[in-house]
Protein backbone atom coordinates (compact mmCIF):
# COMPACT_ATOMS: atom_id res chain seq x y z
CA UNK A 1 0.00 0.00 0.00
CA UNK A 2 2.50 2.65 -1.13
CA UNK A 3 1.52 6.19 -1.86
CA UNK A 4 4.00 7.15 -4.57
CA UNK A 5 1.22 8.76 -6.63
CA UNK A 6 0.25 11.00 -3.70
CA UNK A 7 3.85 11.91 -3.00
CA UNK A 8 4.36 12.76 -6.67
CA UNK A 9 1.42 15.17 -6.44
CA UNK A 10 2.87 16.79 -3.31
CA UNK A 11 6.30 17.16 -4.89
CA UNK A 12 4.75 18.49 -8.06
CA UNK A 13 2.84 21.14 -6.13
CA UNK A 14 6.14 22.30 -4.65
CA UNK A 15 7.64 23.14 -8.06
CA UNK A 16 7.24 26.45 -9.87
CA UNK A 17 5.83 24.68 -12.93
CA UNK A 18 3.00 23.07 -11.00
CA UNK A 19 2.37 26.21 -8.96
CA UNK A 20 2.02 28.31 -12.07
CA UNK A 21 5.49 29.83 -12.52
CA UNK A 22 6.12 33.56 -12.51
CA UNK A 23 3.68 34.80 -15.17
CA UNK A 24 0.53 34.91 -13.05
CA UNK A 25 -2.55 36.86 -14.09
CA UNK A 26 -5.56 38.13 -12.17
CA UNK A 27 -5.87 39.69 -8.75
CA UNK A 28 -2.80 39.39 -6.53
CA UNK A 29 -5.02 39.28 -3.44
CA UNK A 30 -7.11 36.43 -4.85
CA UNK A 31 -3.96 34.56 -5.89
CA UNK A 32 -2.35 34.92 -2.49
CA UNK A 33 -5.54 33.87 -0.70
CA UNK A 34 -5.85 30.85 -2.97
CA UNK A 35 -2.18 29.96 -2.44
CA UNK A 36 -2.60 30.11 1.34
CA UNK A 37 -5.63 27.83 1.16
CA UNK A 38 -3.76 25.42 -1.10
CA UNK A 39 -0.77 25.38 1.26
CA UNK A 40 -3.00 24.56 4.23
CA UNK A 41 -4.65 21.76 2.26
CA UNK A 42 -1.24 20.43 1.20
CA UNK A 43 -0.12 20.39 4.83
CA UNK A 44 -3.28 18.58 5.88
CA UNK A 45 -2.87 15.95 3.17
CA UNK A 46 0.81 15.54 4.03
CA UNK A 47 -0.02 15.10 7.74
CA UNK A 48 -2.65 12.46 7.00
CA UNK A 49 -0.27 10.59 4.73
CA UNK A 50 2.56 10.86 7.27
CA UNK A 51 0.36 9.17 9.88
CA UNK A 52 -0.37 6.46 7.32
CA UNK A 53 3.28 5.91 6.36
CA UNK A 54 4.37 5.58 10.00
CA UNK A 55 1.57 3.08 10.54
CA UNK A 56 2.47 1.05 7.44
CA UNK A 57 6.15 1.02 8.43
CA UNK A 58 5.25 -0.43 11.82
CA UNK A 59 3.02 -3.06 10.20
CA UNK A 60 5.91 -4.09 7.93
CA UNK A 61 8.27 -4.26 10.90
CA UNK A 62 5.83 -6.48 12.77
CA UNK A 63 5.78 -8.76 9.74
CA UNK A 64 9.60 -8.71 9.64
CA UNK A 65 9.54 -7.07 6.21
CA UNK A 66 12.54 -4.79 6.66
CA UNK A 67 12.80 -3.60 3.07
CA UNK A 68 9.13 -2.66 2.94
CA UNK A 69 9.40 -0.84 6.27
CA UNK A 70 12.44 1.03 4.96
CA UNK A 71 10.40 2.22 1.98
CA UNK A 72 7.64 3.58 4.22
CA UNK A 73 10.22 5.31 6.42
CA UNK A 74 11.67 6.96 3.29
CA UNK A 75 8.19 8.13 2.27
CA UNK A 76 7.68 9.53 5.78
CA UNK A 77 10.96 11.42 5.50
CA UNK A 78 9.82 12.99 2.23
CA UNK A 79 6.53 14.05 3.81
CA UNK A 80 8.28 15.64 6.78
CA UNK A 81 10.55 17.52 4.38
CA UNK A 82 7.51 18.66 2.42
CA UNK A 83 5.82 19.99 5.54
CA UNK A 84 9.02 21.77 6.50
CA UNK A 85 9.81 23.30 3.13
CA UNK A 86 6.75 23.59 0.89
CA UNK A 87 3.84 24.38 3.19
CA UNK A 88 3.13 27.15 5.67
CA UNK A 89 1.78 24.73 8.28
CA UNK A 90 3.97 22.69 10.62
CA UNK A 91 1.04 22.08 12.97
CA UNK A 92 -2.20 20.58 11.67
CA UNK A 93 -5.23 20.25 13.93
CA UNK A 94 -8.47 18.24 13.91
CA UNK A 95 -7.27 15.33 11.80
CA UNK A 96 -9.81 12.51 11.86
CA UNK A 97 -7.97 9.35 12.85
CA UNK A 98 -8.48 5.86 14.17
CA UNK A 99 -6.75 5.22 17.48
CA UNK A 100 -5.93 1.74 18.71
CA UNK A 101 -4.51 1.27 22.18
CA UNK A 102 -2.59 -1.95 22.76
CA UNK A 103 -0.88 -3.30 25.86
CA UNK A 104 2.35 -1.59 24.83
CA UNK A 105 1.54 1.38 22.65
CA UNK A 106 -0.98 3.60 20.86
CA UNK A 107 -1.30 3.48 17.09
CA UNK A 108 -2.96 6.05 14.83
CA UNK A 109 -4.07 5.69 11.25
CA UNK A 110 -6.08 7.73 8.77
CA UNK A 111 -9.43 6.02 8.51
CA UNK A 112 -9.27 5.72 4.73
CA UNK A 113 -6.09 3.65 5.13
CA UNK A 114 -7.91 1.14 7.34
CA UNK A 115 -6.87 -0.27 10.69
CA UNK A 116 -3.38 -1.57 11.20
CA UNK A 117 -2.70 -5.29 11.34
CA UNK A 118 -2.17 -6.24 14.98
CA UNK A 119 0.86 -8.48 14.96
CA UNK A 120 3.73 -9.10 17.35
CA UNK A 121 7.39 -8.97 16.44
CA UNK A 122 7.96 -12.34 18.10
CA UNK A 123 5.34 -14.11 16.02
CA UNK A 124 4.59 -12.18 12.81
CA UNK A 125 2.13 -14.81 11.56
CA UNK A 126 -0.16 -14.39 14.58
CA UNK A 127 -2.99 -11.92 14.78
CA UNK A 128 -3.08 -11.09 18.48
CA UNK A 129 -6.28 -9.22 19.29
CA UNK A 130 -5.74 -9.92 22.99
CA UNK A 131 -3.33 -6.97 23.16
CA UNK A 132 -6.04 -4.46 22.19
CA UNK A 133 -7.22 -2.35 25.12
CA UNK A 134 -9.34 0.22 23.28
CA UNK A 135 -10.18 1.45 19.79
CA UNK A 136 -12.13 4.47 18.68
CA UNK A 137 -12.27 7.38 16.28
CA UNK A 138 -10.50 10.50 17.57
CA UNK A 139 -9.33 13.88 16.32
CA UNK A 140 -5.61 14.52 16.58
CA UNK A 141 -3.13 17.33 16.15
CA UNK A 142 0.17 16.70 14.39
CA UNK A 143 2.95 19.12 15.30
CA UNK A 144 6.42 18.65 13.85
CA UNK A 145 7.90 21.33 16.12
CA UNK A 146 11.18 23.08 15.36
CA UNK A 147 13.68 20.80 17.11
CA UNK A 148 14.28 18.31 14.29
CA UNK A 149 13.09 15.40 16.46
CA UNK A 150 10.95 13.80 13.70
CA UNK A 151 13.87 13.78 11.28
CA UNK A 152 16.20 12.31 13.92
CA UNK A 153 13.78 9.53 14.88
CA UNK A 154 13.08 8.61 11.26
CA UNK A 155 16.83 8.48 10.61
CA UNK A 156 17.24 6.30 13.70
CA UNK A 157 14.48 3.96 12.48
CA UNK A 158 16.17 3.70 9.09
CA UNK A 159 19.54 2.93 10.70
CA UNK A 160 18.02 0.25 12.96
CA UNK A 161 16.37 -1.43 9.97
CA UNK A 162 19.67 -1.46 8.10
CA UNK A 163 21.30 -3.02 11.15
CA UNK A 164 18.60 -5.69 11.32
CA UNK A 165 17.22 -4.38 14.63
CA UNK A 166 13.53 -4.29 13.72
CA UNK A 167 12.36 -3.97 17.30
CA UNK A 168 14.65 -0.96 17.77
CA UNK A 169 13.23 0.58 14.59
CA UNK A 170 9.69 0.08 15.90
CA UNK A 171 10.63 1.74 19.20
CA UNK A 172 11.94 4.76 17.28
CA UNK A 173 8.69 5.02 15.32
CA UNK A 174 6.70 4.66 18.53
CA UNK A 175 8.65 7.59 20.01
CA UNK A 176 7.98 9.54 16.82
CA UNK A 177 4.25 8.96 17.16
CA UNK A 178 4.29 10.13 20.77
CA UNK A 179 6.35 13.22 19.94
CA UNK A 180 4.25 14.57 17.06
CA UNK A 181 0.66 13.37 17.70
CA UNK A 182 -1.68 14.44 20.47
CA UNK A 183 -5.38 13.69 20.80
CA UNK A 184 -7.49 16.86 20.63
CA UNK A 185 -9.65 17.72 23.63
CA UNK A 186 -12.63 17.92 21.34
CA UNK A 187 -16.08 16.85 22.45
CA UNK A 188 -17.89 15.40 19.47
CA UNK A 189 -21.62 15.51 19.04
CA UNK A 190 -22.87 12.05 20.03
CA UNK A 191 -24.37 11.51 16.57
CA UNK A 192 -20.97 12.01 14.91
CA UNK A 193 -19.23 9.88 17.55
CA UNK A 194 -21.72 7.07 16.89
CA UNK A 195 -21.49 7.07 13.09
CA UNK A 196 -17.69 7.54 13.03
CA UNK A 197 -17.15 4.57 15.32
CA UNK A 198 -19.56 2.42 13.30
CA UNK A 199 -17.38 3.14 10.27
CA UNK A 200 -14.28 2.18 12.28
CA UNK A 201 -15.88 -1.03 13.55
CA UNK A 202 -16.77 -2.05 9.98
CA UNK A 203 -13.15 -1.70 8.92
CA UNK A 204 -11.92 -3.71 11.90
CA UNK A 205 -14.40 -6.50 11.16
CA UNK A 206 -13.26 -6.52 7.54
CA UNK A 207 -9.70 -7.25 8.71
CA UNK A 208 -10.76 -9.77 11.35
CA UNK A 209 -9.83 -7.61 14.32
CA UNK A 210 -12.92 -8.48 16.30
CA UNK A 211 -11.83 -7.28 19.75
CA UNK A 212 -11.00 -3.86 18.35
CA UNK A 213 -14.35 -3.76 16.53
CA UNK A 214 -16.14 -4.56 19.80
CA UNK A 215 -14.40 -1.64 21.52
CA UNK A 216 -15.45 0.71 18.73
CA UNK A 217 -19.06 -0.45 19.00
CA UNK A 218 -19.00 0.08 22.76
CA UNK A 219 -18.14 3.71 22.05
CA UNK A 220 -21.17 3.80 19.74
CA UNK A 221 -23.33 2.55 22.61
CA UNK A 222 -21.93 5.30 24.84
CA UNK A 223 -22.93 7.88 22.25
CA UNK A 224 -26.40 6.35 21.95
CA UNK A 225 -26.83 6.58 25.73
CA UNK A 226 -25.97 10.27 25.55
CA UNK A 227 -28.53 10.74 22.81
CA UNK A 228 -31.21 8.88 24.77
CA UNK A 229 -30.66 11.19 27.76
CA UNK A 230 -31.19 14.26 25.56
CA UNK A 231 -34.78 15.54 25.35
CA UNK A 232 -34.05 16.40 21.74
CA UNK A 233 -34.29 12.67 20.98
CA UNK A 234 -37.21 11.92 23.32
CA UNK A 235 -39.37 10.60 20.47
CA UNK A 236 -36.65 8.13 19.46
CA UNK A 237 -35.73 6.69 22.86
CA UNK A 238 -37.41 3.35 22.20
CA UNK A 239 -35.60 3.06 18.86
CA UNK A 240 -32.30 3.99 20.51
CA UNK A 241 -32.79 1.30 23.17
CA UNK A 242 -33.60 -1.28 20.49
CA UNK A 243 -30.49 -0.33 18.51
CA UNK A 244 -28.30 -0.64 21.63
CA UNK A 245 -29.70 -4.13 22.23
CA UNK A 246 -29.05 -5.18 18.63
CA UNK A 247 -25.54 -3.80 18.89
CA UNK A 248 -24.99 -5.71 22.12
CA UNK A 249 -25.71 -8.97 20.28
CA UNK A 250 -22.97 -8.16 17.75
CA UNK A 251 -20.54 -7.12 20.50
CA UNK A 252 -21.14 -10.41 22.32
CA UNK A 253 -20.53 -12.35 19.10
CA UNK A 254 -17.31 -10.43 18.48
CA UNK A 255 -16.04 -11.52 21.90
CA UNK A 256 -16.35 -15.24 21.18
CA UNK A 257 -13.45 -17.43 20.06
CA UNK A 258 -15.03 -17.95 16.61
CA UNK A 259 -17.40 -15.05 16.00
CA UNK A 260 -20.59 -15.95 14.15
CA UNK A 261 -21.66 -12.67 12.56
CA UNK A 262 -24.66 -11.96 10.33
CA UNK A 263 -23.87 -12.61 6.69
CA UNK A 264 -24.70 -9.00 5.83
CA UNK A 265 -23.01 -7.44 8.85
CA UNK A 266 -21.70 -4.52 6.77
CA UNK A 267 -25.19 -3.81 5.49
CA UNK A 268 -26.54 -4.03 9.03
CA UNK A 269 -24.03 -1.47 10.25
CA UNK A 270 -24.73 0.81 7.30
CA UNK A 271 -28.41 0.72 8.26
CA UNK A 272 -27.48 1.64 11.83
CA UNK A 273 -25.69 4.76 10.57
CA UNK A 274 -28.63 5.70 8.34
CA UNK A 275 -31.01 5.22 11.25
CA UNK A 276 -29.00 7.54 13.50
CA UNK A 277 -28.87 10.18 10.76
CA UNK A 278 -32.63 9.88 10.25
CA UNK A 279 -33.20 10.60 13.94
CA UNK A 280 -31.19 13.80 13.52
CA UNK A 281 -33.37 14.87 10.58
CA UNK A 282 -36.71 14.04 12.21
CA UNK A 283 -36.05 15.41 15.70
CA UNK A 284 -36.94 19.00 16.62
CA UNK A 285 -34.27 21.57 15.80
CA UNK A 286 -31.75 22.26 18.53
CA UNK A 287 -32.44 25.55 20.35
CA UNK A 288 -30.22 28.51 19.48
CA UNK A 289 -27.61 29.11 22.14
Amino acid sequence: MTRTHTLFLFLCLATSACAGGGNLTGSKVVTETSSMADAKQDARSAAENLIGEINMARIALAQKQGDEAKGHVAQAQLLVAQMRNTTTEKRVESLSSGKMVTAEDSHYFPIQAGPMEIKTLNNPSARDDSTVKDAQMVYVTMDLGDSGVPEALLAQADERITAGDLRGADRALGKLTTSIITVDKRVDMPEAKATDNITLAKQFIGQGHYSAAAYALKHVQEALSTMAADTHYASHRNDISALKRDMGVIISALGSASPQLPQDVNGTMDRWSLMIKSWMRTSPPFPNV
